[in-house]
């Protein structure tokens, strides 16, 4: 293969290529174009294969010139150049070219690889300075490193431990109400529900031990409010406790708030039974004896002490500094002074001993539903029994007022599902006195057999109760069938409860 080589050429002489294309070289088969070179440039032939020198005098006898005032040079005619082409040897196939050799790239200096689509890139790494202690080598590695600033502003928090209680979990590191520790030393946690939790506390001015019901603010619901002429806007039960005063509902004493609680003080009823296991089947029509169900004092725990609030302190002890907002006692749990925990202690109640204290929660009942309100979540929890079995009515959490007009229904249901009536167990609406009723009929039979009467929803929806295993009267099993009747309609009210020949014996 031959190439075509113009040597240099002063810069006197016209160019046969633009100025800016002078540096670059035309491929083979453009330069094949030129066959002839100006008159002054013969002596560019003699650097020519003399095969083409040959060819090109034969191209001047059948071409024509045309002379061109910027390139001087002479073009053939078409036929010419065919010959031309077809006369030069072929070109090397590209395959049989020796291949450029491998260049050697370093990717030292190369940025890292992008991490793939859709994942979080890594963390950007944090200079950490080496600390230096003023202390030998063996010394400071016993050492714990020294605490940032920020560290030192916000300490972090005790290592997490598993918490005995509720309120213990919530307190913790909590500001309370400034006035309510004034006011009242903290004490034990006494129960906890959906809304909140309860504590012991005693009231400093006489000492008198009371319920503080902490109500987390961020769970009450939206239709759970009410407005009080003196409080403002505060939660149903605190409405509800503030303006009714019966015998059988726990009375309420005092309100505070502050940015995450409110602050329910009531009384203090109930006792923390614990069991003799006497045997239950003696009965009797006068009320029931406390000798056979002995609750625990404060003193009985700790013989020669004295229990205040839950914190106890010796008599010859001095009286211990009062709390500040951030200095919460041990919260621990109190036994439960409630019908439940009365009737798991002891199996079951006698009839006898099953009215005097059934014929107390009918009497709450009836208070209310004289002033349309509803308890809706009637159950053997919220119910505190004392030593004497006295009874007192608790939680209106979720109490409201009954619709008007009389058509109007409820259509949510916020009790306690074993004591959930068939209309509200098939997701229709309801009315609250007629579901009150089911709800009564079933803490009498669980009193009077210390077991449920419904074992399913659908046996309470769809079936009659399970047939008591101990005897009772017939008037007692009539009370029964009357409060527990499917049919809304047919049902039981309040007045007929509280006249029946049962109540009244």
């Amino acid at each position: 293969m031959f190439d075509l080589h113009v040597p240099y050429v002063s810069s006197s002489m016209p160019l046969p290529f633009p100025q800016h294309q002078q540096a670059k070289r035309e491929p083979l088969q453009a330069r094949r174009l030129f066959t002839e070179a100006p008159q002054h440039h013969h002596h560019l032939l003699h650097h020519q294969h003399p095969q083409q020198q040959q060819h090109q005098q034969q191209q001047q006898q059948h071409s024509f010139s045309t002379h061109d005032s910027h390139s001087h040079y002479t073009l053939t005619s078409s036929s010419a150049r065919k010959a031309t082409n077809a006369s030069i040897p072929p070109r090397v196939p590209i395959s049989s070219r020796a291949k450029p050799s491998k260049l050697a790239v370093s990717t030292a200096n190369l940025p890292p690889a992008c991490p793939p689509p859709n994942k979080p890139l890594p963390p950007r790494p944090v200079a950490v300075p080496l600390q230096r202690y003023p202390y030998p080598q063996h010394v400071a590695q016993q050492l714990p490193p020294p605490k940032t600033k920020a560290q030192q502003a916000y300490p972090s928090p005790d290592p997490p431990t598993p918490a005995d209680s509720m309120a213990e979990r919530y307190l913790n590191r909590h500001q309370l109400n400034a006035a309510f520790v004034s006011m009242y030393t903290l004490g034990q946690e006494l129960g906890s529900g959906g809304f909140g939790f309860v504590c012991s506390a005693v009231r400093k001015c006489d000492e008198r031990e009371v319920a503080c019901k902490f109500i987390v603010k961020s769970k009450v619901p939206a239709q759970g409010w009410a407005r009080d002429a003196e409080l403002g806007v505060v939660p149903m039960e605190v409405f509800m406790l503030k303006n009714i005063q019966h015998d059988n509902i726990i009375t309420y004493l005092d309100f505070f708030e502050d940015m995450t609680f409110f602050y329910l003080i009531t009384e203090l009823h109930g006792a923390p039974w614990t069991s003799t296991r006497s045997d239950p089947s003696g009965e009797s029509s006068a009320p029931p004896p406390t000798q056979t169900l002995t609750p625990i004092t404060p003193t009985s725990f700790f013989p020669g002490e004295r229990a205040s609030g839950g914190m106890v302190s010796s008599g010859s002890a001095p009286a211990s500094p009062p709390l500040s907002p951030m200095m919460i006692p041990k919260l621990t749990r109190r036994p439960s002074m409630d019908l439940f925990e009365c009737i798991e202690q002891h199996d079951r109640l006698t009839e006898s001993q099953a009215r005097f204290v059934f014929r107390q929660i009918i009497s709450a009942i009836k208070h209310l539903h004289s002033l349309g309100i509803v308890h809706r979540d009637i159950k053997d929890e919220n119910i505190l029994v004392d030593e004497h079995f006295c009874v007192k009515l608790i939680d209106f959490g979720s109490a409201a007022f009954v619709p008007q007009p009389t058509g109007k229904l409820f259509d949510r249901f916020l009790g306690t599902i074993q004591y959930a009536s068939p209309e509200i167990l098939r997701g229709e609406k309801y009315r609250g006195p007629e579901a009150e009723i089911w709800a009564l009929g079933c803490c009498l039979y669980i009193m009077l057999n210390g077991e449920v009467p419904f074992t399913t929803p659908a046996q309470a929806a769809q079936h009659a109760y399970t047939f008591p295993k101990h005897r009772l009267s017939p008037q007692c099993m009539d009370l029964l069938d009357c409060m527990l009747e499917k049919r809304p309609s047919r049902r039981a009210s309040i007045h007929d409860v509280a006249a029946h020949v049962w109540l009244n014996m």
